[in-house]
């Protein structure tokens, strides 16, 4: 049995801390106008370690003007009564020697200021079964956490500052097939032997993020003129000596042109670069790297009661890495409401554009070897080999040059909300990860026998992507929701037949609700498909286990101070393989309180 301390605001949004840390940072969506339907977080606590699963569409269309916000981020959060307090510790424990705690302290808003502080710890040290009956291995995972958000309101204008640093320290436990006394070959050619290859299983991140940002006021956007400007920096490093250094500019202006038209653009600058360490051994293959981009995004638009229009594109310029490229995308969207506003039917044809760092790719598997960008699978003669002679070749952009969007958005009632949308285009360079392997000598030259390590690289691929997603939130009473959604993926790629560790759906059933004044409780079941792996010993994908994911959380409150809470994740029980190697903690729960003040 562990401790765990958290200390959170209460307000109406909270970051969510995912097991594959993922940072969520939910927002306050209308579910069309004029209803909201519950205004909270997502229904995730925030030191439950449930899997959790987040996969990018191709691209990400823009909330922009009045679009219909997804409602699956609708708030499912109930709030017993309003509380005179701004603040809060959280603190708990549970199995898989799990602790760790938050504190959050706001001084609240007033007229001309808001300044409120984050820090909070969680660890877990517990130990995991590992596939194939391969035995128990500790699987040891600590995050620590810092941030400041300010604020300082003049007459028409906000200035704004954020600053956040996070330090995760952890193990690469997943099981691998490379034999410490057998010698492999290479990224570069040479031999090693496999001890070498594995050297150095625990890890450590530093990542410090500031920002800084001045706007005017809000207003009626549809008679003011509006802008904002916003500067900032990131820093991100680990014990193997990468660091990566991330510089963001950007601006923009909102102009009406007369009653009901506009005119808007926006300017975005990035420029990263990685600088590798001065290594020598067989492990890693690095380079240095810097990139810059300029996104240029003009719009008009009409904006009407129930009628919105945007015309626009969106322009790239890609600087670096020994070559120079530009994009254009489009940049078009309608939403029409009827029926005062209970109906909304949009649609919409863009495009998007990601410049991939190693940060990006350790936000979506922490497990990824350090020198990601030097460890890329290519396209070969319809077959995907590792790049092992491709000296300088990098992680190239990701790239959705056009995508379709349709779908719409109904409030039946006070009670019941539907959303429904289908997305269909095209992507370049879309990243899937693969473990590292390497090719075994042995004593007969012509057997060819391939080993993996816990790390992984990944694969540049193109291809189309078709999405349907629906979305049903239901308030049978002033106390429960119920809020059901579903995704469907269907892939279709230039060189691989499966896309790795995508699913084909992902199914969530949750519940909220209070069966007395001072006990809430919520449930969550998730249903997710067949996903796939390449396993490179045996040199073909290999299909990873459906997933039934059982959560079940409730928060007592004991006085207007104190709540206390459990959270039993994983009640199925089942040991998945989130990637390749990798299992997770069966049944795990939380047992801690909370104090207001």
């Amino acid at each position: 049995m562990g401790l765990i301390v958290e200390l959170q605001a209460q307000n109406d949004t909270t970051t969510i801390l995912q097991k594959d840390v993922e940072v969520v940072n939910t927002y306050l969506p209308t579910i069309g106008n004029p209803r909201k339907l519950q205004v909270a977080p997502l229904m995730d606590d925030t030191m439950s370690y449930h899997p959790a699963f987040r996969y990018r569409s191709i691209g990400k269309v823009e909330h922009v003007q009045t679009m219909p916000d997804s409602i699956s981020a609708a708030a499912m959060r109930f709030v017993r009564d309003e509380s005179p307090y701004k603040s809060l510790l959280r603190f708990g424990g549970g199995n898989y020697a799990t602790f760790g705690g938050e504190l959050f302290y706001n001084i609240g808003v007033s007229s001309k200021y808001h300044l409120s502080l984050n820090g909070g710890h969680r660890s877990t040290f517990g130990k995991v079964e590992l596939p194939n009956d391969s035995g128990k291995v500790k699987a040891p995972l600590s995050r620590t956490w810092l941030a400041a958000d300010f604020a300082r309101m003049f007459k028409r204008v906000v200035v704004g500052m954020k600053m956040n640093y996070n330090n995760d320290i952890f193990k690469y436990y997943g099981m691998q097939t490379i034999y410490a006394d057998s010698t492999y070959t290479t990224t570069t050619g040479e031999n090693a032997l496999g001890n070498e290859l594995t050297d150095g299983q625990h890890q450590r991140t530093s990542a410090f993020d500031f920002d800084f940002t001045i706007g005017n006021t809000m207003r009626d956007h549809r008679s003011y003129n509006r802008f904002d400007v916003n500067v900032g920096f990131g820093l991100f490093g680990n014990t193997t000596d990468l660091h990566e250094t991330d510089i963001r500019v950007g601006a923009m202006i909102y102009m009406p042109l007369k009653k009901n038209y506009f005119f808007s653009s926006r300017v975005d600058v990035n420029n990263f670069s990685i600088k590798s360490p001065s290594y020598e051994g067989p492990a890693y293959t690095f380079s240095d790297r810097k990139h810059t981009d300029v996104m240029v995004r003009p719009r008009v638009g009409v904006d009407f009661d129930h009628v919105n229009l945007r015309l626009g594109l969106k322009l790239i310029f890609e600087v670096g890495d020994n070559k120079d490229d530009m994009f254009l995308m489009p940049d078009i969207w309608a939403d029409f409401k009827f029926a005062e506003d209970i109906f909304t039917f949009y649609a919409g044809m863009t495009g998007d554009y990601a410049s991939n760092s190693y940060r990006s790719l350790y936000a979506r598997n922490r497990y990824v070897s350090a020198d990601a960008f030097n460890y890329v699978w290519r396209a070969s003669k319809k077959v995907f080999v590792s790049d092992i002679f491709a000296n300088g070749y990098n992680i190239p952009t990701t790239q959705t040059p056009i995508k379709f969007t349709a779908g719409f958005n109904s409030t039946f009632s006070k009670k019941v909300a539907l959303n429904a949308q289908i997305e269909y285009g095209s992507f370049d360079d879309e990243l899937f990860f693969v473990n590292k392997g390497f090719e075994q000598q042995t004593a007969n030259a012509n057997d060819t026998v391939f080993g993996y390590t816990n790390r992984f690289g990944v694969v540049a691929e193109n291809g189309k992507l078709f999405k349907a997603t629906g979305e049903l939130i239901i308030k049978p009473t002033s106390k429960s929701n119920i809020l059901l959604t579903a995704e469907y993926y269907k892939y279709r790629l230039d060189y691989l037949s499966k896309p790795w560790y995508k699913p084909q759906y992902d199914i969530s059933l949750t519940s909220r609700f209070f069966p007395t004044d001072r006990l809430l409780i919520d449930a969550q079941l998730r249903l997710v498909g067949e996903r796939y792996a390449f396993d490179q010993t045996l040199r073909a994908e290999k299909e990873l286990d459906k997933v039934i994911d059982l959560n079940i959380g409730a928060e007592y409150y004991i006085t207007s101070r104190w709540t206390a809470y459990l959270r039993l994740n994983n009640l199925a029980a089942q040991d998945w393989e989130q990637w390749l190697g990798y299992t997770t903690q069966k049944v795990n729960f939380t047992l801690g309180a909370t104090f207001k003040f």
